[in-house]
């Protein structure tokens, strides 16, 4: 569900391109740069940086500008491709089968620890018991089959459950309809929440190749006595790339928990306001409410009408 209907849409030189993929797209060109200039005794940095009394040569501004095209190529190449990569870092898309078997399994078995430990201190740990449950709530779906791999897919896909676990409304579905009928303001705390968990998995898959291509252009560009040194500096720079996607990642799943507080908040304050957009009755309770979502899904999704409501128009507005 993230980045499938933002507030502003991604174009070329607005406020979301530029966060979204312009700059995780130049920082990594910079450190590439870097990488490929250390065994040049830094000289393609000189090329970019040294600016002499006279001022920028054309050569120096051409370069600048050359750069600067190629990063915004390269941006809207990642915006092409931004949906699968959030996927894969959401658990959708294992590399080995194996290993996303095992992986998930673990996070399972974490999951059924924790809630065990909440059930065992719901009787005589009060503090304990609100902790996990609020860990439970927010970074874990409520299904052992909704379980994903990884932290960032869990912790989304709790928000998504949320609105089909209480109102039985299948957000993944609602979801592009409520967000036509969201206030502004709302779309922007929104929107504001979602833009630097996308930009930081932007930057966690760009630097994660760049730290990969330049820990082996290092490893090559040495021979001779020189292999030690080499050897050095392509693990120091895989340890930097790893140091950084960890602390990128977990700065993307630290802003998919807000991102998910306000999707339950939308769900909760506006799915009424969906139901009037669609001309249906106002539910009078919980069990009748969770019955028409469960016939809009199948009237509108599986094209069956047989238990579809009469329409209910507003004649205030005609």
């Amino acid at each position: 569900m993230p980045g499938e209907l933002p507030y502003e849409t991604a174009t070329l030189l607005n406020r979301r391109f530029f966060l979204v993929y312009w700059y995780p797209t130049l920082l990594s060109f910079l450190a590439g740069l870097l990488l490929y200039s250390w065994p040049k005794d830094w000289e393609p940095l000189n090329q970019y940086f040294s600016i002499s009394d006279k001022g920028a040569s054309s050569s120096q501004l051409e370069i600048i500008l050359g750069t600067l095209l190629l990063t915004l190529i390269l941006a809207h190449l990642l915006q092409a491709f931004s949906h699968p990569f959030v996927q894969f870092w959401e658990g959708y898309l294992p590399q080995s089968f194996w290993e996303w078997y095992k992986n998930k399994k673990r996070v399972e078995e974490n999951w059924k620890k924790l809630k065990k430990e909440r059930a065992a201190a719901s009787t005589n740990n009060p503090k304990l018991y609100t902790s996990l449950h609020e860990q439970l709530f927010s970074e874990y779906p409520s299904r052992a089959d909704r379980l994903l791999p990884t932290q960032l897919g869990n912790v989304l896909r709790a928000s998504e459950d949320y609105a089909l676990c209480t109102y039985g409304m299948d957000i993944v579905f609602w979801w592009p309809r409520l967000w036509l009928i969201l206030p502004e303001a709302v779309q922007k705390q929104i929107d504001n929440s979602e833009t630097p968990m996308i930009a930081l998995l932007n930057f966690i898959t760009e630097i994660g190749v760049i730290s990969v291509i330049g820990s082996i252009y290092l490893g090559m560009q040495y021979t001779g006595p020189w292999r030690l040194w080499a050897f050095l500096a392509a693990c120091m720079t895989l340890i930097v790339g790893i140091t950084l996607t960890t602390l990128a990642y977990r700065g993307a799943v630290s802003h998919a928990k807000v991102y998910g507080v306000l999707i339950r908040s939308a769900v909760d304050t506006y799915r009424f306001d969906l139901l009037k957009a669609l001309h249906q009755p106002m539910p009078s309770n919980l069990s009748e409410e969770k019955k028409l979502w469960e016939d809009l899904m199948k009237w509108t999704y599986l094209n069956e009408r047989n238990n579809t409501q009469s329409y209910v128009h507003d004649q205030s507005k005609s």
